[in-house]
């Protein structure tokens, strides 16, 4: 007995970075009928295959653009640690400047 996988419509739609609605439209123009309404809707591993074929692209944009906005975000914490470092360096400097100059203009003794 071999069991047939199904796929539950709304994870579909989410993998693959398309509305329910595509999803249904485009398997109703291929044969299959979806109930895009019902939110527990599946669909089985031919219909999965099909759209595979036609939403492979907006899957793979969907990690790319992901990945990039990862890489953004990593920068944006770099630049921002490097700037609090470059700020709290300053600010010793400040410090031991300070220390300096109070040293030299205090009288010995």
């Amino acid at each position: 007995m071999s069991e047939t996988k199904s796929y539950k419509l709304t994870k579909v739609a989410v993998d693959f970075n398309v509305s329910k609605d595509t999803i249904a439209e485009f398997l109703s123009s291929k044969g299959y009928k979806v109930d895009a309404k019902n939110l527990n809707a599946k669909i089985g591993e031919i219909e999965y295959n099909l759209l595979a074929k036609e939403f492979q692209g907006e899957k793979i944009a969907k990690q790319e653009a992901k990945h990039v906005a990862q890489i953004t975000r990593e920068k944006k914490e770099t630049i921002v640690l490097d700037e609090s470092k470059k700020s709290a360096k300053k600010k010793e400097e400040a410090s031991v400047m300070s220390d300096v100059t109070s040293a030299e203009e205090s009288p010995p003794g």
